[in-house]
């Protein structure tokens, strides 16, 4: 329900390395013109730094990394909510007690990933994959 109920066109967590920036790794895109605008301009931008990509070129910007830049010029006039840091969580310097959603993307090993999760206690997956609560 926080989710829902937090006002903007977009509702995004902070990113835990810029407190400036929104996080892309979890995103509520409401079916408005604002978000349409500037989706469709992400989703160029990105297709456009995939293609530089392909041809060699290293200093591709992330897609992140785009969105951040649009959202900074008012591209499309879309307005951001920014959920609450406390239980929605990018997971870079410590592990919450009550956080709705924990993004663990920081670690690149997924054995490492599914390690830290599981210390933290916020594991439910039982070895046939299912859910344990």
């Amino acid at each position: 329900e926080t989710v829902l109920s937090t006002d903007g066109d977009i509702v995004a967590m902070y990113d835990a390395k810029n407190s400036e920036r929104i996080h892309g790794g979890f995103l509520l895109l409401r079916p408005t013109i604002a978000t349409l605008n500037l989706w469709t301009k992400l989703s160029e931008e990105y297709e456009s730094a995939l293609s530089h990509k392909s041809q060699g070129d290293t200093s591709v910007e992330s897609e992140q990394s785009i969105l951040n830049k649009l959202v900074e010029s008012n591209e499309g006039g879309a307005s951001i909510g920014l959920l609450n840091e406390e239980e929605f969580v990018p997971g870079l310097f410590r592990l919450p007690n009550s956080a709705v959603v924990l993004y663990n993307k920081i670690q690149e090993d997924s054995d490492a990933k599914v390690k830290r999760v599981k210390e933290s206690g916020y594991w439910f997956m039982n070895k046939n994959g299912r859910c344990q609560r």
